[in-house]
Order: C-alpha cells, then structure tokens, then sequence
C-alpha cells in the first residue's frame, strides 16, 4: 500500500480532472456551442463517470491513513482497536474498495437501464414551452437537401406539386444553428427559408425567430448582449455602416460612422440581428414597460445583402455604438 502523500495526490488528480471537465462543459454550455458530436457523447459522460468513482475509491486509503494517523499521534496508540486496525490497514482498504466495487455492479447496470448514458432529449432554454422537436441547420447558398439532410428537425421541402418547395416554413420549439459555426439558438419559435426564383433547390434567404417568448425591452436588449457576446467568441466580425459623403453624416448627426453589433460577417454569411414590437401600449405613458418585442435574426450570402458595399467588419468591440 502506497504513502499517505502518495494517495493524496492521486485523489487530488482524480479531484482535478474532474473539476476541469466539469467546467469546461459549464463554460460551453453559458456560451451557447454546439453539443458534443454524437460518437463523442458516450466517451464523455463515461469520462466524467469513471473520474467520478476514482475520486470515491480514491478518497478511501486517505480517509483510512488519515484516521489512523491522528490516533496514533494523539496517544491512543496502545488502543486494542487502534493496534488491531493499524496492523491492517490494507485489508481494511481493500474490503471498503470491496464494498464499493459490489455497490458499483448493482448501481451501474440500473444507472444504464434509467437512462444515463442515453442521448438527451433535446430541450430548449428554462424559459421555452416545451422540447425541443429538433435542430435545424442551415445557411443561405446551401440545398434543401443538405439542409433536410444535417438537420434533425423534421422538415417539408418538397412543394405540392412534387419539386422543390419556394419556401419553407414552420413554428413550434427547436433549435437552429449555422453548419460552420459553433452557435446554436436554442428555443427558437418559427423558420421561413426561402429559396432562389432561378433555382429552388438552394437557400436564398432564412429568418428565424429566435425568442423563445415576448421580451420587455430590458430583456430584449439583455438577449441581444447575450448573441452577441456568443458571435463574437465564435469568430464572427461585427458589422458597422461607413457614412462617406457629407450629406450621409449630416443624416446621421455628424458621425461617420453607424453602430455595430447588429449585422455580422462569418464564411461569407451575414446574420443580421434584428427585433420586431409586437403591438402598442394602451398609454403613451412609461414606453419601455407598455411594449413587447421579439427577437429574431436574418441570413444571407455576402453577395446577396443589399448595401453590404457600405459596411466594414472587425471583431467586436463590445456595446453597440459609433
């Protein structure tokens, strides 16, 4: 039987590796990425359980050489009790490790059969109403039949008539993200895809509403904060218009230049982050409570966003501004 120290330290290793998969999954998840791939899941929830049990089977030998240590140091070494578990320490180890393993075979075998190590269910955000009905993945430039082919929600892309549908549309709960980027809007409310007049089959333009329920516009603009905070650390580069004539800056109050924040540029995709007021407060009186907004997001190809000619895109500097 190894040292004291010695078994401090691989509980400590144990303790380590278990806290850094652990947060590096917490830190995935407050930014909105993308789940494990499929074939990785498995692997990974076998991971963190298995660092689990060698933190239990672990912290054995330490508890036990930590015990015994402090009767023996505060006198009490003459005990009957104290020589008898001294002398066999390692037999006492090795039927606590026992008792454990036993446990291990009767928890694991149900632990299985309940669910753990089956594919979660997708779910949107605690806010949303219901699960998730699946993933919808898609980008402006790409065919409906990729489109329908990466995506796990179910969608209709055939029109009645047999070809390919003009758009494609839809609403309940799901979650969209852009093949290429690591974001995924979860909870989202509807898609409208539509597709190219001279070709049907590939993807022009996508609107999704991407909120889950109607904001308040403190909300609102917190919800923003959040995507935008996501897209900035998933690479995409924040959009501002450049106003080059006078005449365009005595529009604009003199300043040269329009917010960014709103408009983002990515693998030649622009997601432009947008926000509609549902309906009118009964009272001009406090506007900011009286209103609600959903938010949603536009798609297009690079080449195909009108007045992209007048945008510049760098990283994101933080709060929307001049």
């Amino acid at each position: 039987m190894l040292s004291l120290k010695a078994h401090v330290a691989i509980l400590l290793g144990f303790l380590a590796a278990l806290i850094a998969v652990i947060a590096a999954g917490g830190v995935m998840q407050a930014m909105g990425m993308a789940q494990l791939p499929p074939a990785w899941r498995l692997p990974a929830l076998i991971l963190v359980f298995v660092l689990f049990l060698g933190v239990g089977f672990a912290a054995v030998p330490v508890i036990v050489k930590t015990v015994v240590g402090f009767h023996n140091a505060v006198g009490n070494a003459d005990l009957a009790v104290v020589k008898a578990v001294t002398a066999r320490q390692a037999l006492l180890i090795w039927i606590l490790w026992g008792l454990m393993a036993a446990g291990a075979v009767v928890a694991v075998p149900a632990a299985i059969l309940g669910g753990m190590f089956s594919p979660p269910a997708g779910q949107g955000p605690p806010d949303a109403p219901g699960a998730s009905r699946g993933l919808l993945a898609a980008a402006p430039g790409m065919t409906l039949q990729e489109m329908a082919r990466r995506s796990t929600l179910k969608l209709d892309i055939a029109s009645r008539h047999g070809g390919p549908a003009p758009v494609v549309a839809g609403g309940g709960v799901f979650d969209f993200s852009v093949p290429g980027s690591a974001v995924v809007f979860r909870g989202c409310r509807y898609y409208y895809i539509s597709t190219w007049t001279k070709d049907r089959d590939r993807i022009q333009g996508i609107s999704i509403g991407t909120a889950p329920r109607k904001l308040t516009r403190v909300q609102l603009d917190a919800a923003d904060d959040a995507v935008r905070a996501r897209l900035a650390a998933d690479g995409w580069l924040a959009g501002h218009e450049v106003y080059r004539d006078e005449e365009d800056r005595r529009l604009h109050g003199g300043a040269a230049r329009g917010p960014e924040g709103g408009v983002w540029l990515k693998d030649g995709i622009v997601l432009n982050l947008r926000a509609k007021r549902m309906g009118e407060p009964e009272t001009s009186a406090d506007d900011a409570a009286g209103r609600e907004w959903i938010q949603y997001v536009e798609l297009w190809s690079r080449d195909d966003y009108s007045g992209i000619e007048r945008y510049r895109f760098a990283p994101y500097r933080g709060a929307p501004g001049p």
